[in-house]
């Protein structure tokens, strides 16, 4: 390393995130990455670290709006196992900040933003949620579009972020991989 506090290539990098992710099971190095330009290095030798959760990040990807960069971000962020951290998926959603608060009195609303939480996880499930709503036939697409001119697209986009969330940590905690639900069968007049 060099005393600029930037890393120089994709191995001291990697270096560095395999052994915090051992000791601590998160992502927490102490020091500012340097601009990369072999990207694709850095995402094949942590495709390679991902191997033995091959099943959570297949879960992961099944889901649409979710590739395997994001996947392997929110899986370093939650655990292949968030069932062990979280009991439930709303704490999950309350620990990423995507659960409304909910401040009322006499039947009076004083104030619905979201909660502050993870602003990395947030932001990493916004971006999956306007993915997840621009894919077509989806059942995210399908859910936005009809509340979005009520709600607003902010609020509707947190909404799908935290649907993404609750239907992921669900997959993950049973093991099974997204299946889209069954289109209703026509009714015959």
């Amino acid at each position: 390393m060099t005393s600029s506090s930037h890393f120089e290539t994709v191995p001291q990098i990697f270096v560095c995130l395999s052994e915090n992710v051992k000791s601590l099971g998160t992502v927490s190095c102490p020091t500012f990455f340097a601009p990369i330009t072999g990207t694709e290095e850095l995402t094949g030798m942590l495709a390679d670290f991902f191997d033995e959760y091959k099943e959570q990040l297949d879960i992961a990807v099944s889901l649409p709006g979710i590739n395997l960069d994001s996947a392997m971000e929110v899986l370093a962020e939650i655990s292949p196992k968030p069932q062990a951290s979280f009991d439930t998926p709303q704490k999950i959603c309350k620990w990423a900040g995507l659960s409304p608060r909910n401040d009322d009195s006499a039947d009076k609303i004083i104030c619905r933003k979201t909660l502050h939480g993870n602003p990395y996880m947030k932001s990493i499930l916004v971006q999956c949620a306007w993915a997840a709503v621009k894919t077509r036939n989806s059942e995210f697409q399908k859910w936005f579009w009809p509340r979005q001119c009520r709600l607003g697209r902010k609020k509707t986009i947190i909404a799908v972020a935290r649907k993404l969330l609750f239907t992921l940590y669900t997959l993950l905690s049973k093991g099974l991989p997204y299946s889209p639900p069954p289109k209703p069968a026509p009714v015959a007049v």
